[in-house]
């Protein structure tokens, strides 16, 4: 299984949320009336879309950088030209609008504040941080976090052709 074997030793296996995992059994029968899979036809079928996923991401970063760039030269635009709104021939508009914007400069100051004006609840970690976190402790010997469900879930790993 790999190099974490010992700390999944016991673990329940990891269960996907019933509706979704409902969706993925239609697609999966969907997909074994299409032909006759073998582990290699998966696997080069999982390299393709995952190189696919990554061309996606890649446009979208494309286009969220197109995006920003526009946005600040409209900005420039509108105070040029002393305007704040715009009306398109669709009937749409395009306008200004400031807004408050924050970034954590002092996390745990920020931390502190947040549990003393009772935001403790919203304090959230990524779940890609959750797993990083917990994983690390589960490595070295120690158990679980309290309030933390461990599940062995398998994934896929892509190495990268040479």
């Amino acid at each position: 299984m790999g190099k974490n074997t010992k700390i999944m030793v016991g673990l329940p296996v990891f269960q996907q949320d019933p509706t979704y995992q409902g969706r993925i059994n239609v697609r999966m029968a969907e997909l074994k009336e299409e032909r006759n899979w073998t582990a290699s036809n998966l696997a080069l079928q999982y390299q393709q879309l995952r190189l696919e996923k990554k061309e996606i991401k890649e446009d979208l970063s494309k286009k969220d950088f197109e995006l920003e760039s526009i946005s600040q030269m409209l900005i420039e635009k509108y105070e040029e030209e002393d305007t704040s709104s715009i009306k398109l021939k669709d009937g749409g508009t395009v306008r200004v609008q400031p807004e408050p914007y924050s970034t954590v400069a002092e996390k745990e100051s920020f931390r502190v504040w947040c549990i003393e004006n009772g935001y403790e609840r919203e304090l959230r970690l990524m779940p890609q941080t959750v797993n990083a976190v917990v994983k690390e402790h589960l490595q070295k010997g120690d158990p679980e976090p309290p309030g933390v469900k461990v599940y062995i879930k398998n994934k896929i790993i892509l190495g990268k052709a040479v």
